[in-house]
Order: structure tokens, then C-alpha cells, then sequence
């Protein structure tokens, strides 16, 4: 339940410190508001699994269902909404500014008025240089890193509540790493690049260390790469399971359903690294401009500090380095998925050379098919962290460019 709680906390603080939930757009909302609404929907799913026996029997199979049921939908509504609107920023309407109330005066003759107008009437009335005044839009340092924390607080959720009560600690722990290891590495890389492209580059030990980390919480959410050890009630959370394989059901549903949920159960790590893995591109810049390191540990030069000051903004405005962060992104992704296919070759060279031992069925080959497994799905969740990263920067391109638009 802590873990579950902390999950709404520190995200929504971090974002809130970070400027993205001011406003009333959607994806501010969703963010804001539906994790704690998914947090007490899924405490009382698993509430209703330790009910006694007698008070279990009269539910019906449809209530012991239901809050799972909305958690799921809850949060892949709350993903579709963010990715299909990643505004996590916040423009202030100009009329708040130019049409403020006058302030009280004090005195009813001609001449107070007059001197009170003549002093304010650029503010108050909004003509000569209020018309030229470039708008801010609040949370553009930081607006790609808060989409994929929006993004990765709904997948923590669905991964707890798939994993269950048991294993939910885990998950929470495998993001707390996580983003100690962003940290690290990007404090590092600050005080070693140069240059703003050198920054975002991303050098083979950071992402040797991640997928360290993505294999080390393999076992850490309980999974061996065993087959007695696949959590197969995994296929049954939000769904009683009568139905699994006895007909096809809608698109197929009873057959590719239960492989979803313990796929996801089992290869929970591999999805989750896979589609977090944009951050460590653009984590240095969110570091520098919300913990503001010391000038001794920033290596970039001063020519290039005032880019650095944009924060992600130089990713998303400047077409030149739009370009360069999706390639620098493109070869991060190739790096970590060249490192998978070298999991996935070690294991079936070990299966191919002890093939005539004992244990070959027991530990070995279960081993190389677990790699392999992996392997594909790693490799869908790295394109899918790529498509969103291209999604928010061409959204906040566009959004940014609509609101020149309409200063002009």
C-alpha cells in the first residue's frame, strides 16, 4: 500500500516542482487527479481478495472482478488521452495580464485618476509594447521528461496490479532505481560534455548499467527463467478465466488475453526499461535546469550553457537539434537492443555447447527460450519508447508554433 502511495506522491511533486500540472488541459488533468483515483480503486481490488470466505461466496463472479476491470481502464484511457494530447504545459492567458482590475486609489478628484493612468496605462490597457510581449509557456524545460513520467506512473500501476499485493513493492523499487540511475548518470555526463550534442549522447556504460538494471528486476518482481516459476494467476487478474479457450470470444480475445497478462507479468522489467529508455537522453537536461548543479560541475562551455538553459526546449524549437536528439535516440536503441541480442546469443551458445547435459530441459534451454522472449518483446518496447518520444516533440513543435502564430 506504501508503494502504491508513493506512486501518486512523488510523481505528481516532482511534476508539480517541475511547473507541468498548471492549467486545465487534459493530459494535465488525467495526470493530476486519475493516479489517485487508480491507487484506492486498486487497494480495495486487492481488499476484496483477503474478504472471508463466506462474505467471497456471495459476490458474484462479475464484483470480484469489476475494480480491476476499472484500473485497467483508467489507465488506458489516462494513456491514450496523454499521448494523444502530451501537453504537460501551461500558457497563461494574456487578458490576465492586460485587463487586471485597476487598483484601489484613494481620493475622488480628477487629478488622482488622471496621474494613476498615466502611470499604468501600458499594463492596464494593453497597447504599444504589451502587444510585442513574447507569451511564456510554463513546463517547456521539462515537457518530454513529464510525459514519460505521466506515461510510466499508469504502466507502474497496471504492472502492480498484474504483479499483485505481493510483488507491488518491487515495481515502486525498480522505478526508485531507476530514476537514481538517471541521476547518477546524468550528473556525470554533465560534468564531462562539452558540448550540448555531446550531452546527448549516450555512452555505452550508461546503457550497459540499464540493462543491468532491467535484468537484475527481472528477478526482482519474482520471475526465474524457469517454467515452473511463470505466474500463471496472472491470466485471471480482473478476469475469472471461464471463458480461456473454450471460444474464440471477440477478436480472439480469450486466446491472446491470458498470453498478454503473463507476458506482462513475467517480461514486466523488459517493458518497462524498454519504454523508459528515452530519458536517458533527455534526463541531463531536466537535471540541469530543475537541480541547477554548480558551475564546477558543468563541463558544457558558456557559448553553449544559454542552449542548456532551455532545458528539453532545445529538443523540441531548434530543427537542427530536434533532428540530432532523435538520432542521438536512434543509436541508444540500437546500443541497448544490440546488447539484448547479445543476452539472447550467449544463452543459446550455452544451451548449443551443453546440450548433452543433464539439465539442459531444466535450466538451459528454458534459459535461451526466456532470452529470446525477451528479446522480441525489449525490442517492441524500445520502438514504442522511440514512436512517443517522436510524439511529444512533434506536439510541442506544433503547439509552440500555434501559439507564434497567434502573437503574430
Amino acid at each position: 500500500m506504501l508503494a502504491a502511495f508513493l506512486t501518486v506522491i512523488l510523481p505528481r511533486s516532482w511534476l508539480e516542482h517541475c511547473g507541468n500540472l498548471n492549467g486545465v488541459a487534459p493530459a494535465v488533468l488525467v495526470t493530476y487527479y486519475l493516479p489517485f483515483a487508480v491507487f484506492v480503486t486498486m487497494i480495495c481490488q486487492w481488499a476484496t481478495q483477503y474478504l472471508p470466505e463466506e462474505m467471497a461466496n456471495d459476490l458474484l463472479p462479475w464484483q470480484h472482478n469489476i475494480l480491476a476491470q476499472a484500473v485497467y481502464v483508467m489507465c488506458f484511457v489516462s494513456i491514450v488521452i496523454i499521448v494523444a494530447k502530451p501537453h504537460l504545459v501551461y500558457l497563461p492567458s494574456p487578458n490576465r495580464s492586460r485587463h487586471k482590475l485597476m487598483p484601489k486609489v484613494y481620493g475622488d478628484d480628477v487629478k488622482t485618476y488622471f496621474n494613476l493612468m498615466k502611470a499604468n496605462w501600458k499594463q492596464h490597457f494593453g497597447t504599444a509594447n504589451s502587444a510585442a510581449e513574447k507569451q511564456i509557456i510554463f513546463g517547456m524545460g521539462t515537457g518530454i521528461s513529464a510525459f514519460f513520467v505521466a506515461i510510466g506512473v499508469f504502466l507502474a500501476f497496471l504492472s502492480m496490479l498484474i504483479l499483485g499485493d505481493g510483488l507491488c513493492p518491487s515495481m515502486w523499487l525498480a522505478a526508485a532505481s531507476m530514476t537514481f540511475y538517471l541521476y547518477l548518470t546524468s550528473t556525470r555526463r554533465l560534468s564531462e560534455a562539452k558540448t550540448v550534442s555531446d550531452l546527448m549522447h549516450v555512452p555505452w556504460t550508461s546503457v550497459i548499467g540499464w540493462n543491468l538494471l532491467e535484468g537484475f528486476f527481472f528477478y526482482g518482481t519474482g520471475h526465474q527463467p524457469t517454467f515452473p516459476t511463470i505466474q500463471w494467476g496472472a491470466a485471471f487478474v480482473g478476469f475469472s478465466g471461464s471463458n480461456y479457450g473454450a471460444a474464440a470470444g471477440l477478436l480472439g480475445v480469450n486466446y491472446w488475453l491470458p498470453a498478454l497478462l503473463v507476458g506482462w507479468n513475467t517480461f514486466v522489467s523488459r517493458l518497462w526499461f524498454g519504454v523508459m529508455l528515452p530519458l536517458l537522453v533527455v534526463a541531463p537536461f531536466a537535471i540541469y535546469i530543475m537541480v541547477k548543479p554548480s558551475k564546477e560541475d558543468v563541463g558544457i562551455v558558456q557559448v553553449e550553457r544559454d542552449l542548456l538553459a532551455d532545458g528539453e526546449k532545445v529538443m523540441v524549437l531548434a530543427e537542427q537539434r530536434k533532428d540530432e536528439a532523435r538520432t542521438h535516440l536512434f543509436r541508444l536503441c540500437v546500443k541497448y537492443s544490440l546488447i539484448l541480442g547479445v543476452r539472447m546469443l550467449a544463452s543459446m551458445l550455452a544451451a548449443a555447447h551443453l546440450r548433452r547435459h543433464l539439465m539442459v530441459w531444466k535450466i538451459f534451454a528454458p534459459r535461451f527460450i526466456f532470452e529470446a522472449v525477451g528479446f522480441l518483446v525489449g525490442l517492441v518496447a524500445t520502438m514504442i519508447g522511440y514512436v512517443l518520444f517522436v510524439r511529444v516533440q512533434n506536439s510541442l513543435d506544433a503547439y509552440v508554433e500555434n501559439v507564434s502564430k497567434k502573437e503574430r
